[in-house]
C-alpha cells in the first residue's frame, strides 16, 4: 500500500472485522504473511455470497470476476431455472440471483477441496421436504451441466436456501394448506393488529397472502442464521412506530410455534406489509361513492342502469336499487348514502339527487363526472385531517365520568353516545361494536382496566373522533387478566390513517406510569391536562 497511514489501515481492519462478525468469522494475522479468514465453511460461504453480491452490484458494469464469468453464470442459471420450472416452484428474481451466487461459490469451493459436513440427523430432518426433492433434482442438473460432483451436504445447503427464499405469491398461495397453523396464526395477527390500530384489514386477502409469502421463508432464514438486512429499517421505524408496536405486541404466537425471535429487520419487513394494507384500505374506502338507484318502472330499467354505471364508473358503490314507491328517506340517512341516481323526477331532501338518462347520455355523463371530481376534491381536503393530535380528536366535552353500575351493553351505549351527539357516527355504531365484542371481546381490553372499542367504517358519518368514558364501578368485559374495565376509549374513523398520530399519543400517555395512574384513577381534570399537552407533541 502506498500513501496510506498505519492508522487508516488499522481502521480499515476494524471495519472489515466488524463486517465479518455478522457471519461469525475472524480476521486472523499470520506472521510475515498477512491476514486470512477463519471460521466454519457455511459461515464463510454466506459472507462470500454477501460480499460478492455487493461487489457485483457496484462493479459488474466495469469489471468481471473469474468465477462469475458469463459462461459459468449461464450454466448455473439454466440448471436452476430448468429445475424450478419443471417443479412449478417459482422464486422471486432476487431469490434466484442469490441461489446462483451461492451455487457458483459452492462449485468454486469444491474445486478448491473445501466442503462441510452436516450431521446425519440434520439430513434426515429435511429429506422428507419438497424443497429437498427439488434441491436433489437441481444438483443432478448442475452435475451434468458443470461437470462437478456435489456431496449430500450441498443438497441440504440448497434445501435451506430454498426454504429461506421468497416465492412468488402464486407459488406461496398454492402451498398455504401445508402451513395451516402458520396461516391461522397470521390470520390472528391481522385480527389483533387491526383491533389495536382501529383499522379493519381482515378482508384484505393480499395482506394475508403477502405475509405468508414473507414469513414462511423468514422463519427458516432466522433458524439457520441466513441474514437479510432491511435497508429501509430506520425509515420504517421512523414512519410507522404505531404499526411496529402493534406487530411486535401480537407476533409472539408465530414466534413460539416456530421457536424463533424476529429481529428488527424482519419486524420492519412485516410492518411494510401492514402499512401497504392500510394504504389499500384507505384508497378503496375513500374512492368509493355510495349511491342508490331510483327507477320508475321496476327491475329491468334498474339493472340496465346498474350495468352501465358499473362499466363506466367503478368509483360508485351501488348500494341498492328502488322503485319510486319503495324509497324511504330515513333509510337513505341510515345507510349513509352519498347520492341518489334517478331516471325519474323525484323530490328528496335527505341526500342529493342526480337525474340521468337510463342509457347514460352525454349530459348524464357530465353530471356524473362532476360527482367524481367533487369526491376527489373532498378526499384531498379530508387528508388535511391526517396527523391531527389527540387533543384535536378528543375534545374536553367528550371526556366524561359515569358513576352508575352498568352492564357491558349499557356501558358501551354510554361510551359511544358522545360520538353520536357530535354526528361522527350514527346509532348503529353501538350495535356494531357489540357485535365486534362478541367476536373479539378479549382483544378490546388492551391492558389492565383499559379498553379501546371501535367498529368498521360503515356507520361513521363524519371524519374521525375519540371519546373517553371513566366508569367508577368498573365494567366486566370477560377478560380475566384485565377486568374490571374502568377506562373505555371509543374510536371512530372513516380514514385508516387519520387517527394514527392521536392513537400513538394516547399510547404514549398510557405508557407513562404517572399519566397512566391519573387515567386509571379517573382524575378528569388531570386527564384533560394530559390530553391538552398532546397538541404540541409529536409522536
Amino acid at each position: 500500500m502506498f500513501n496510506v497511514s498505519r492508522r487508516t489501515i488499522a481502521d480499515d481492519i476494524k471495519m472489515i472485522q466488524a463486517q465479518l462478525d455478522q457471519y461469525h468469522l475472524k480476521l486472523n494475522y499470520v506472521h510475515n504473511k498477512g491476514f486470512n479468514i477463519i471460521g466454519e465453511e457455511d459461515h464463510y460461504r454466506k459472507a462470500y455470497a454477501h460480499f460478492i453480491h455487493q461487489y457485483m452490484k457496484q462493479a459488474a458494469p466495469f469489471i468481471e470476476a473469474d468465477i462469475f464469468n458469463s459462461e459459468s453464470i449461464a450454466l448455473v442459471r439454466r440448471a436452476i431455472i430448468k429445475t424450478l420450472n419443471s417443479e412449478n416452484y417459482h422464486l422471486v428474481q432476487s431469490a434466484i440471483d442469490g441461489l446462483i451466487y451461492h451455487i457458483r461459490i459452492a462449485i468454486q469451493r469444491l474445486n478448491e477441496n473445501f466442503s462441510f459436513d452436516i450431521p446425519i440427523n440434520e439430513i434426515d430432518k429435511w429429506r422428507h421436504t419438497n424443497q429437498y426433492a427439488i434441491a436433489s433434482k437441481m444438483i443432478e442438473n448442475l452435475e451434468r451441466s458443470c461437470n462437478v460432483t456435489f456431496p449430500e451436504s450441498e443438497i441440504i445447503f440448497i434445501t435451506l436456501h430454498l426454504l429461506g427464499s421468497k416465492m412468488t405469491e402464486h407459488t406461496a398461495s398454492s402451498i398455504t394448506f401445508e402451513y395451516h397453523d402458520l396461516s391461522q396464526n397470521i390470520h390472528e395477527l391481522i385480527t389483533c393488529v387491526s383491533q389495536e390500530l382501529g383499522i379493519d384489514m381482515s378482508k384484505d386477502n393480499k395482506l394475508h397472502t403477502s405475509l405468508i409469502t414473507h414469513i414462511k421463508p423468514a422463519i427458516h432464514r432466522i433458524k439457520y442464521d441466513m441474514l437479510q438486512p432491511n435497508p429501509l429499517r430506520q425509515e420504517v421505524m421512523r414512519r410507522y412506530p404505531q404499526i411496529i408496536e402493534a406487530v411486535s405486541k401480537h407476533i409472539s404466537p408465530i414466534e413460539q410455534d416456530a421457536a424463533i425471535r424476529f429481529n428488527e429487520d424482519e419486524l420492519t419487513y412485516i410492518t411494510i406489509h401492514f402499512a401497504s394494507s392500510i394504504e389499500r384500505v384507505a384508497t378503496h374506502k375513500q374512492s368509493m361513492i355510495k349511491v342508490v338507484l331510483l327507477c320508475g318502472s321496476g327491475i329491468g330499467t334498474s339493472q340496465l342502469l346498474k350495468s352501465k354505471l358499473n362499466h363506466l364508473y367503478p368509483e360508485f358503490h351501488i348500494w341498492d336499487a328502488y322503485s319510486i314507491y319503495q324509497l324511504e328517506e330515513s333509510r337513505l340517512l341510515q345507510d349513509n348514502i352519498d347520492y341518489v341516481i334517478s331516471t325519474v323526477p323525484c323530490e328528496i331532501s335527505a341526500v342529493p339527487v342526480i337525474h340521468v338518462d337510463p342509457f347514460i347520455n352525454q349530459q348524464s355523463r357530465q353530471k356524473l363526472n362532476q360527482i367524481i371530481n367533487d369526491s376527489r376534491e373532498q378526499r384531498v381536503m379530508k387528508m388535511a385531517t391526517d396527523g391531527k393530535s389527540l387533543a384535536d380528536l378528543l375534545p374536553e366535552h367528550r371526556i366524561i365520568i359515569n358513576k352508575q353500575p352498568l352492564s357491558i351493553e349499557s356501558a358501551i351505549t354510554v361510551a359511544v353516545q358522545p360520538l353520536i351527539n357530535d354526528g361522527i357516527v350514527n346509532s348503529n355504531y353501538t350495535a356494531a361494536i357489540l357485535k365486534q365484542l362478541e367476536q373479539f371481546g378479549s382483544y378490546m381490553v388492551i391492558s389492565p382496566h383499559i379498553a379501546l372499542i371501535h367498529a368498521g367504517t360503515d356507520y361513521v358519518q363524519n371524519g374521525v373522533g375519540f371519546a373517553l368514558t371513566y366508569f367508577t364501578e368498573g365494567i366486566i368485559f370477560g377478560s380475566k387478566a384485565n377486568d374490571p374495565v374502568h377506562l373505555v376509549i371509543t374510536l371512530a374513523t372513516d380514514h385508516p390513517n387519520a387517527h394514527l398520530k392521536a392513537l400513538g399519543q394516547l399510547s404514549e400517555c398510557l405508557s407513562n406510569d404517572l399519566c397512566r395512574q391519573d387515567f386509571l384513577d379517573g382524575n378528569i381534570f388531570k386527564i384533560k391536562q394530559h390530553i391538552a399537552l398532546t397538541m404540541t407533541k409529536e409522536v
